[in-house]
């Protein structure tokens, strides 16, 4: 009988962590400027500087987290409390969010894990209990993509080289079109980060179609020509 009952309790133990894990979900975090980051997440401290913070697997629900930043970009300086509050996990979710400017930590990504439907997935705020420290903001929208952010994020850069790091990095997350590759073009200053960009975009957009378009963009026709060419070497 304590055999059977052992084997049973076992058995329950198995299907529970099983559960757990099917539930679990994706985390990632960069900062607005794509600084290097500190993060400490359930009191456990992850201390090797990161411009983007990943953990799988994290149980839904409500967790601590705490972040320090590097006051610049080559990981150097002491690390700065940059924010120290909550942010709200749905279950079988990829969540992306950000350390803004005002140092409040938004959701500006959530999705489906195991289910891929047309439209992304939003989800209300996980809130059962009232804290006075703050909680990741988790914006309800259809859209999922947050491309006005990205260009804002974009905007307050000062050079060109890192704005178009920010756009490709973008880019390997999220699908696009060609009137948005229009748009972050027309952020740049310089033409050959133009051409440099629109041609990295080429493998990311819906609607090869439509990438004519782009060629208004250009100041000189030999940057036409090398567009041209680029696109037709990848049809």
């Amino acid at each position: 009988m304590k055999k059977i009952i052992y084997t049973l309790l076992i058995n329950a133990m198995m299907i529970s962590c099983a559960n757990a894990t099917h539930l679990g979900s994706d985390l990632k975090i960069r900062m607005h400027d794509y600084r290097a980051m500190i993060v400490e997440l359930d009191h456990i401290n992850y201390n090797s500087p990161t411009t983007e913070f990943r953990i799988d697997e994290l149980a839904p629900g409500r967790h601590q987290i705490n972040i320090w930043t590097l006051r610049n970009h080559h990981n150097y300086g002491q690390p700065r409390l940059a924010y120290r509050g909550y942010i709200d996990i749905p279950a079988q979710s990829k969540v992306t969010a950000r350390l803004t400017e005002y140092q409040q930590l938004k959701v500006v990504r959530i999705e489906p894990k195991y289910v891929l439907p047309d439209n992304c997935q939003t989800y209300e705020p996980y809130d059962p209990y009232h804290y006075n420290t703050p909680t990741a903001v988790v914006p309800v929208s259809n859209h999922c993509g947050n491309f006005e952010e990205l260009k804002d994020i974009i905007r307050h850069q000062n050079f060109d080289n890192t704005k178009v790091k920010i756009a490709k990095d973008y880019m390997r997350d999220n699908r696009i079109c060609t009137k948005e590759v229009s748009d972050l073009m027309c952020l740049l200053t310089f033409e050959s980060n133009k051409l440099d960009l629109a041609k990295f975009a080429y493998e990311f957009v819906d609607d090869p179609q439509n990438y004519f378009r782009l060629y208004d963009e250009f100041t000189f026709d030999s940057s036409v020509r090398d567009l041209s060419d680029y696109i037709h070497s990848r049809s």
